[in-house]
């Protein structure tokens, strides 16, 4: 119990790191990335949470907004 919430502490502070770094980061490639990694830190919130289906979900959609993004640009 208190392993899952020191793991979704340092989660959630990774994730406001990299928020911080989506609005400081002069390059806009870098800041996608720093999006991806954000989304890729929801999902393993999710999987930690024990909800599979709605962390698939999560892969799905980022991915696709993803390959969207970097292709028209």
């Amino acid at each position: 119990n208190e392993l899952y919430y020191s793991i979704l502490c340092l989660i959630g502070f990774l994730m406001i790191i990299m928020g911080l770094l989506i609005v400081y980061t002069k390059s806009s490639v870098h800041s996608i990335l720093y999006l991806m990694i954000i989304f890729l830190y929801m999902t393993e919130i999710t999987l930690i949470l024990k909800m599979e289906f709605l962390a698939l979900i999560f892969i799905i959609i980022y991915i696709g907004v993803f390959f969207f993004i970097m292709f028209n640009q």
